[in-house]
């Protein structure tokens, strides 16, 4: 007997139903081959695992009829199925799909409130920030001065306290030709500049160290008494210089202007006549954006030569 008839035979050999020559030919063939030995062991540990199982009567209407009687049914826990699997499919997918619908809506609705979170939070900032320049100026005794110790903020070009330059509309004041023109380094009666409402003043000055003119801008605001508390009084630091962008009174436009002329470097030698070195440049422009009465937006420009 080889193993595919012993294979054939197993069941019979399992039972003891097999006799005679078959019997004596099995127990030869488990003797001579070990794989097929293996596979009767086996086969006897299912049989005795079986065995050992208790064993319960068939109800009497599946005794009588086994073909036609009707199982008991089986509840959820003996089913391993929790109580959300035997609801019918159409019925789970109608209330999953309106609870992502619902979901979607929550998100959107609560977005707006996640801005005003996100902008009350930059308004704290800010306020904290403005907070921060007042404590650094303390009075001399005896002078009633301010001692000068204010931070360099560190951004990016347009993110003065007092306005957001990217997002300002300019169109010329085609009103007052005689400021509109881009300025130099010629001199410049303060009785002859002439500042109007919702006007934006920008002063840019090259340099080859914007840091330390940095304190001589700061000086000149302070002198010209403006109040410690302003926003943006400490400069940004912005790539390729730093940046001061403040809300003054009119009246100091003037006097500011002509400083400021005043501490420009002289042009590089030899390059005295050419605009691209000119180190002292102005204009004005005015604001689609709404400005206090009575103040004007000043931007000054300290930029690495």
């Amino acid at each position: 007997m080889n193993c595919f008839e012993w294979q054939n035979r197993s069941s019979d050999y399992l039972d003891g139903t097999l006799i005679g020559a078959l019997q004596q030919e099995a127990d030869g063939h488990l003797e001579r081959c070990e794989a097929c030995r293996e596979r009767h062991k086996h086969f006897r540990q299912i049989l005795a695992v079986l065995e050992s199982r208790p064993r319960a009567a068939l109800p009497i209407p599946v005794r009588g009829e086994p073909m036609t009687a009707a199982l008991p049914r089986l509840d959820a826990a003996q089913l391993g199925k929790s109580r959300w699997q035997l609801v019918p499919w159409y019925v789970r997918t109608a209330i999953e799909a309106t609870t992502i619908v619902l979901l979607i809506l929550a998100g959107i609705s609560a977005g707006p409130k996640l801005r005003v979170l996100y902008e009350r939070g930059i308004e704290r900032n800010l306020s904290e920030l403005n907070q921060a320049f007042s404590d650094v100026f303390e009075p001399e005794a005896g002078n009633g001065t301010a001692e000068l110790n204010l931070p360099l903020a560190r951004g990016k070009a347009g993110d003065a306290v007092s306005g957001d330059t990217a997002a300002d509309e300019f169109v010329s004041d085609e009103e007052d030709t005689a400021e509109n023109e881009p300025g130099t380094t010629t001199a410049i009666d303060q009785s002859d500049v002439r500042v109007g409402n919702s006007e934006i003043w920008r002063f840019i000055v090259k340099t080859d160290s914007p840091h330390r003119f940095r304190a001589k801008i700061v000086s000149i605001l302070t002198g010209l008494k403006v109040a410690p508390t302003t926003p943006g009084l400490g400069g940004i630091e912005a790539p390729g210089g730093i940046q001061f962008d403040l809300l003054l009174p009119k009246g100091i436009v003037p006097g500011l202007k002509r400083q400021l002329q005043g501490i420009a470097p002289p042009a590089p030698e030899g390059q005295a006549n050419s605009p691209m070195t000119e180190t002292f440049t102005w204009f004005k422009n005015k604001s689609r954006r709404p400005i206090p009465e009575g103040r004007t937006r000043v931007v000054i420009w300290l930029s690495q030569m």
